[in-house]
């Protein structure tokens, strides 16, 4: 479909109903094929960040050419992937990282229903039904509303930012500095444990920080609402994910 075709379509759309959202699934596609949407007026694309390692030059690579574009969305899971519980035999931990992850990674974020239970059973477009609900293996339903609020309303969150890979030199972590725009009118550095089984500690490097830094542990449910102080040293629970930013009041 052309791209000035899209454009009609959307413009119509949002003079009709101004809250209409258009997303385009871009999972695959050559990046020339992302760049000719530019003028076709989408809202959103989806990205890939549920496939990286947190290591890989790719996820960033792709991230800075979106974010050029439209802002994108992540998940841990979707309907045309496996279940993120079955492919870690029912893993709390790595629920929450991944959902944490996709949380601060860009401006979007969204799970596939059941997510937040643990299911486990691959969803299937056509053939699932109500019937296929599965026993809750554990409820993350507070982690997430938890998580949605600060990035509701902390300014370096809500959007799309501009990131990139730091070294700390610490063993199985991946540090991310994240601006909200170009200037970095907010500034943070978010903090994610690759091990599964080990905790882990990395060296702070306050360069990187404002004064105000506070310590959101995004995967602890009893961690202070507006973060806890930051220390030289950070400790890390296995696939624990955190995030280092000036603290929002409300």
């Amino acid at each position: 479909v052309p791209a000035a075709l899209w454009r009609r379509l959307v413009d119509r759309a949002h003079d009709l109903a101004p809250r209409t959202l258009f997303v385009a699934e871009t999972l695959g596609c050559a990046p020339e094929a992302v760049d000719a949407l530019a003028a076709a007026g989408f809202d959103y694309f989806y990205n890939s960040s549920k496939w990286w390692d947190g290591v890989a030059a790719w996820c960033l690579e792709q991230h800075e050419r979106f974010r050029r574009i439209a802002p994108s969305i992540s998940f841990p899971e979707s309907h045309d992937t496996p279940r993120l519980c079955a492919e870690t035999g029912g893993s709390e931990a790595v629920q929450r990282q991944r959902y944490a992850l996709a949380a601060v990674f860009s401006a979007g974020l969204q799970i596939t229903m059941g997510y937040e239970f643990g299911f486990c059973r691959r969803l299937d477009v056509v053939a699932t039904r109500p019937g296929d609900w599965e026993e809750s293996r554990f409820d993350l339903g507070p982690f997430i509303r938890r998580v949605n609020g600060l990035k509701a309303r902390h300014p370096l969150l809500v959007g799309e930012g501009v990131l990139r890979r730091l070294d700390w030199r610490a063993p199985d972590v991946t540090v991310l500095r994240r601006w909200a725009d170009d200037a970095g009118t907010h500034r943070g550095v978010v903090l994610m444990n690759r091990s599964t089984t080990a905790a882990r500690e990395v060296a702070v490097d306050p360069g990187e920080l404002g004064s105000a830094a506070r310590l959101f542990r995004l995967c602890r449910d009893a961690a202070p609402v507006h973060g806890d102080p930051v220390l030289p040293v950070v400790r890390l629970d296995p696939a624990e994910v955190a995030i280092l930013m000036d603290p929002v009041w409300p």
